[in-house]
């Protein structure tokens, strides 16, 4: 049998935005069927699909590498640095100065609405207009939010005021979380109360696709495989289009077709043709189901830790013995 997997084909146009298309290598017999006619399909039908995957995923543990590509001013525009008076050359070029690549493991781990992501992020370095990645965790274990930042000796933790974990609205887990969390709270991806079906007669490169809309992203969904997510836009708040992506996928022992590789352009407000940031991943292991280990959603911060709780808005420091002092 051939192989399931979706693949980027090409760029092609769609009416008012730019769609990026996958090409389907489709088996003798559908691994997840969907209504054959797309015509068919309702609001009710999507919002059935997506809770039965995120029935089905109520625990998953995910595992990819992350390429991410940055134009240079990709992360602070050159208006942007004159705007905050930066020092240096980002008043001139913008950070970074030159167009950088990197790579790195993330890790995702999904109960119901507890949630826990371990990953790399930047520092900037606006004297030398150049980025760097440190270590950064965050977790919701269904009380309260948290976030760690660097290793020793100066970590950087904070207690969040939000009862989620806010991390997964972010361009890198939004292909990951449009599969496993569409609608489900406390995530909400989608805005369930105003999703809408607004084209039935979409083709991806050929699939038969229905187009979902909820004021703010734009996804489009296979009809064949049980409506699974092939590509999404994301639009700002003046209808510009802000991120472009798709979703490959191969098979899966429990959910028949899972998220393989992904790839995110991000654009920036002056053309929507050349992104500024591009990010790929290709997921290393997919474990859905099976007990977790105790503390999984609990953040530990380590003896050094500076904490900042936004509750309070009091700065903290970790002892050695796991007590907290105020520090300002």
């Amino acid at each position: 049998m051939a192989c399931n997997c979706c693949r980027l084909k090409s760029w092609r146009a769609v009416p008012g935005l730019l769609l990026l298309l996958v090409t389907v290598l489709v088996p003798r017999e559908p691994l997840y069927a969907g209504k054959p006619d797309p015509q068919a399909i309702t609001l009710n039908d999507v919002i059935a699909a997506f809770e039965k995957r995120e029935t089905i995923a109520a625990t998953v543990e995910l595992r990819w590498d992350v390429t991410v590509h940055y134009e240079a001013g990709a992360v602070m525009s050159v208006e942007a640095a004159r705007q905050m008076r930066m020092r240096g050359k980002a008043e001139e070029t913008g950070i970074p100065a030159a167009p950088v690549t990197v790579s790195y493991p993330s890790e995702l781990t999904l109960k119901n609405d507890s949630t826990k992501y371990a990953t790399q992020t930047l520092r900037v370095e606006p004297m030398r207009t150049t980025i760097s990645l440190v270590p950064y965790s965050s977790s919701f274990d269904g009380s309260q939010s948290k976030s760690l930042m660097g290793s020793t000796p100066k970590p950087r933790g904070s207690l969040l005021a939000e009862r989620r974990n806010t991390d997964v609205d972010i361009p890198a887990l939004m292909p990951l979380m449009l599969y496993y969390r569409p609608i489900a709270a406390p995530y909400a991806t989608l805005n369930r109360k105003a999703l809408k079906v607004v084209d039935k007669s979409v083709k991806i490169d050929g699939r038969p696709c229905v187009c979902v809309d909820d004021g703010r992203i734009r996804l489009y969904l296979d009809t064949e495989f049980a409506l699974i997510p092939l590509a999404f836009q994301l639009r700002r708040r003046d209808g510009g289009l802000l991120l472009d992506g798709l979703i490959e996928y191969a098979p899966h022992a429990v959910l028949a077709l899972a998220p393989k590789r992904f790839e995110v352009k991000r654009y920036g407000r002056e053309s929507i043709t050349n992104p500024v940031e591009t990010i790929r991943g290709e997921l290393t292991q997919t474990r859905v189901g099976g007990p977790l280990p105790a503390g999984t959603f609990d953040l530990k911060f380590a003896p050094g830790t500076d904490v900042y709780d936004q509750r309070t808005k009091k700065m903290l420091r970790v002892n050695p013995d796991g007590s907290q002092e105020r520090i300002r």
